[in-house]
């Protein structure tokens, strides 16, 4: 209960998004594997369903999908002209779709025509050949839909339906997903928001609670914060119960810079779970 349950669930999280084979992509920046394998299997259900019983179970969901994914799995148009093809996990493919985005003459598109032409028809755009250089930001566009989304349907799907196996989980997460953070000290959360240090919300919130982001269905209760008098002679760091999700800090302290070195100090000296 408390916060080993939550660091569990954020751990679950953490293996489903890099064991299963079913994801592929940096932090922040990951998209669904076209696995044929997998979806015959139900890994893309079954990834969606742990995914689902963690928010279930005040546990945090997937944080790891790329944005502009995310926007088109919620029925959202994102700006894909915009789309940055840098983060595209296959070397060839980002190649290919940089090439589109650096054409801007009618040079750059007669080859383009020429040397991609048949596999940009095969990404739904087929208008390739009879296109001009006005339209290369919405073939842009469609080219990269179609490979972070259209391409991945059935996956995407699969994965929704396992998360819509708990109480509809995934139309849940659709309208309650906006982002919540919790204000502990002021003078602390400027230098943080500033990013004057090290320091992240993330990492208060894992040493706080043992979640990395607020649950879905929200905490139990609110976090809170407790002070404690120091002994004489007795440096003590700031510490924290996960269980009660208070944070304890010493009485006495009036500056913010101070403050902020214990804090953390305290969390980068945190080892966590399964680090002993």
């Amino acid at each position: 209960m408390g916060g080993p349950q939550r660091e569990f669930f954020r751990l679950l999280r953490i293996e489903v998004q890099t064991s299963m084979g079913i994801f592929e992509g940096k932090a922040g920046q990951v998209f669904l594997t076209y696995d044929q394998a997998a979806l015959d299997g139900h890994k893309y259900f079954q990834a969606g369903r742990l995914i689902a019983w963690s928010v279930a179970h005040g546990g945090p969901c997937s944080k790891a999908l790329d944005p502009s994914l995310y926007q088109l799995m919620c029925g959202q148009e994102p700006q894909l002209e915009q789309f940055d093809c840098s983060v595209l996990p296959d070397p060839g493919v980002q190649s290919r779709v940089k090439r589109i985005l650096q054409c801007k003459t009618a040079e750059d598109l007669y080859a383009l025509q020429k040397d991609l032409g048949d596999w940009i028809s095969e990404c739904g755009v087929p208008g390739i050949f009879s296109a001009t250089i006005g339209e290369i930001p919405k073939i842009y566009a469609y080219v990269v839909k179609h490979y972070i989304f259209l391409r991945t349907a059935k996956m995407v799907n699969q994965l929704t339906e396992g998360m819509n196996a708990f109480g509809n989980l995934w139309d849940l997460e659709q309208i309650t997903r906006k982002k919540r953070r919790t204000r502990y000290t002021a003078g602390v959360l400027n230098i943080i928001e500033d990013k004057l240090t090290e320091l992240t919300f993330e990492d208060l919130l894992i040493f706080i609670t043992g979640a990395d982001e607020v649950p879905t269905l929200g905490f139990p209760n609110k976090p809170s914060i407790d002070f404690y008098t120091q002994e004489a002679g007795v440096r003590r760091l700031p510490y924290a119960s996960t269980c009660a999700m208070t944070l304890f800090l010493p009485r006495g302290i009036t500056e913010e810079q101070e403050l902020h070195n214990i804090l953390n100090q305290s969390v980068k000296d945190s080892w966590g779970f399964l680090k002993v």
